[in-house]
C-alpha cells in the first residue's frame, strides 16, 4: 500500500523526496517496502535501540516536529 501511495503522488519521480515515519510494528512493512525507493527516508519513532527496518530512529513526536520544522524552514 505504501508503494501505491508513493507512486500516486509521483514520489518515485526524479528529485522527489519521501519521508516515512512510524512508531508501530505495523509500520515495519512500510519501512521494508520503501527500501526499493531511491532517496526514501524511513524513521522509527521510539526507543533508539529498538529493532526496526527503518534506516533512522528518533526519540519521539517532539523530535519529528523539530525535523519537520527544520525542513519547512529550508523550503521556504
Amino acid at each position: 500500500a505504501v508503494l501505491d501511495i508513493v507512486r500516486s503522488v509521483a514520489g518515485v519521480a526524479p528529485g522527489a523526496s519521501i519521508l516515512f515515519a512510524g512508531d508501530d510494528v505495523t509500520d515495519e512493512a512500510g519501512f521494508r517496502a520503501l527500501r526499493e525507493v531511491p532517496g526514501a527516508v524511513t524513521v522509527h519513532i521510539g526507543a533508539p535501540n529498538a529493532r526496526s527496518a527503518a534506516r533512522y530512529a528518533m526519540s519521539g513526536p517532539a523530535a519529528v516536529h523539530e525535523l519537520l520544522t527544520l525542513l519547512a524552514d529550508e523550503s521556504a
